[in-house]
């Protein structure tokens, strides 16, 4: 929904989903590519570096998911993507 012009809407809904299940990876790691979409680069990270926190989710997810491209060049991305092994 972000990335279709509804920013608010999709912000509440990546709100409710993280409430519901904050330990969820899919949850997470989906909520930090619409955070990101939205242009909340604080919140993506945080997100995307509870995700990893998990234990779950792939190096070469992050490297690639064009969801992700506007954090790639981000020094706290860079070490969220370091805890990942190749």
């Amino acid at each position: 929904m972000v990335a279709q012009g509804e920013r608010k809407t999709g912000i509440d809904r990546l709100q409710q989903a993280i409430a519901l299940r904050p330990y969820d990876f899919t949850v997470l790691y989906n909520a930090a590519c619409g955070f990101a979409a939205a242009g909340d680069m604080e919140k993506a990270l945080d997100l995307l570096d509870r995700a990893v926190a998990t234990g779950r989710g792939f190096r070469a997810w992050l490297e690639n998911d064009p969801d992700l491209d506007s954090m790639r060049g981000l020094p706290r991305f860079k070490e969220i993507l370091a805890r990942l092994p190749p």
